[in-house]
């Protein structure tokens, strides 16, 4: 499924909705794509992967609905537009993939907000790659094998205001030009 192929668009699932792709899902392909999961019971599942910013601009938007997928990465292509590709994780919803990757080709934010829960086995921070995890139940489960969590290469990760992040596996690391902030402000 791609949203935004040569033309804007938008797919908006809500109100107890389900789309489940047979295959990956392309946000941002050639043209901007957002996708929103909006309300309780709406859920996103794309098993092949999500892959965000491939050409153009993609936005994800979890507003209380959940979304599940295998690999996902944000900013994946060099040849996606200067706007940042995003994805935000609002109260009350869960986002559940097998990997993670922001920021390998291009601009890309991963941003969790107050009671908003992203799950991943391995996820990279790189490049211009952001994770902001900020607000009460905040929280970012990593839970793969090895190196879990790896933020490198100018990858910024900021955990603020009573957000988590819980590493279950080896380590983290933290590699030269990256930056790893917890704390109130910064």
């Amino acid at each position: 499924l791609q949203v935004g192929n040569n033309s804007d668009g938008t797919l908006t699932i809500s109100e107890g909705g389900q789309v489940n792709v047979g295959n990956y899902l392309a946000i941002g392909y050639r043209s901007t794509g957002t996708v929103n999961v909006d309300g309780s019971g709406s859920l996103l599942d794309a098993p092949a992967g999500i892959f965000i910013g491939l050409g153009d601009h993609g936005e994800l938007n979890l507003n209380g609905g959940n979304a599940s997928g295998g690999e996902m990465r944000v900013g994946f292509s060099s040849g996606a537009s200067g706007e940042t590709n995003s994805v935000t994780i609002g109260a009350g919803s869960t986002l559940t993939v097998d990997s993670a990757a922001v920021g390998l080709g291009s601009s890309g934010a991963i941003t969790v907000n107050a009671g908003g829960r992203l799950e991943s086995g391995n996820l990279s921070i790189r490049g211009t790659g952001t994770l902001e995890v900020t607000g009460a139940g905040a929280e970012v489960a990593v839970n793969g094998t090895g190196v879990e969590l790896i933020i490198e290469g100018g990858g910024t990760v900021a955990v603020r205001e009573g957000g988590s992040i819980a590493v279950g596996g080896d380590f983290i690391a933290v590699y030269t030009a990256a930056t790893l902030t917890v704390g109130a402000d910064s």
